[in-house]
């Protein structure tokens, strides 16, 4: 379902980041905040077999328009084109 409210509140101090890896052997993809005090972690982390997000950022979460909560991650290569339109307006772009 299509994304209709935000739950994350962005900080002025935070930018939005793709992380693209596998869980188990299925390709993901997460859409987090990151802070700028912590991009260069963020950075290095990425280039890591593993990664917390919960160490360098914070998921995307939001209401669909059925009502429920979701996270800005899922299955498959790419975030959905309508889910990152859908970021990109209300938390800057990627």
């Amino acid at each position: 379902m299509e994304p209709m409210e935000v739950i994350t509140q962005q900080t002025c101090s935070e930018s939005v980041k793709i992380i693209k890896g596998k869980v188990g052997d299925r390709p993901a993809w997460h859409v987090i905040l990151v802070p700028y005090e912590r991009q260069a972690s963020f950075e290095q982390r990425t280039r890591e077999s593993w990664i917390q997000v919960d160490e360098v950022g914070r998921n995307i979460r939001y209401r669909d328009q059925g009502g429920a909560m979701r996270q800005a991650s899922g299955y498959g290569t790419e975030p959905p084109e309508q889910l990152m339109k859908w970021i990109n307006e209300n938390y800057g772009k990627s």
